[in-house]
């Protein structure tokens, strides 16, 4: 018992060594970018074994020292992805219109193609269109369903105590 103890000191004592010790791995916090040589946080580098082997093969052309095991910066990535997406679409339109080379421009910069345009288009509707989408817009929606439903057991009901009394077809009557 008393050497089963010490055996469990030993090792915790050990694995509380190996935790702050020179030979403990710490979380690595900078990457070095492979192209660009700056250091990044976890959160700006890919590891470069992610990145699609088209891709690949354009940096190697200009990196030949590339390493499936380092990493690559956003910035650099984004890079060389919207110079593949603009050489594909070379390849296969020949020139690019306008609209093309503002979404490879917008790759690079992370920029939003487009922002809320229902909003703007809404604001361009005569009274008669905004009013007809207000009035599909509620004939669609479950208050208006459950009122509609309501209406129509009401009508049902009624009609039904008023054909008690007198019925539609009198010939009904005498069977």
């Amino acid at each position: 018992m008393l050497k089963e103890k010490s055996q469990r000191s030993t090792t915790r004592t050990q694995s509380t060594r190996t935790k702050s010790g020179p030979g403990h791995l710490k979380a690595k916090s900078q990457f070095t970018c492979q192209i660009c040589g700056k250091s990044f946080p976890t959160a700006h580098v890919v590891p470069a074994r992610f990145v699609r082997p088209a891709i690949v093969d354009a940096i190697t052309v200009e990196y030949k020292n590339w390493s499936n095991e380092g990493y690559v910066c956003h910035e650099d990535l984004n890079r060389y992805r919207s110079e593949y997406v603009q050489k594909v679409l070379t390849e296969e339109k020949g020139e690019l219109s306008d609209l093309e080379l503002e979404v490879i421009r917008s790759l690079k910069e992370h920029d939003i193609l487009s922002q809320n345009l229902g909003a703007a288009e809404f604001q361009d509707f005569t009274l008669g269109e905004r009013l007809a989408d207000r009035v599909a817009s509620f004939g669609g929606s479950w208050t208006f369903i459950t009122f509609f439903a309501s209406v129509l057991i009401v009508w049902i009901a009624i009609s039904s105590i008023a054909m008690i009394g007198k019925p539609f077809d009198p010939t009904l009557t005498s069977c």
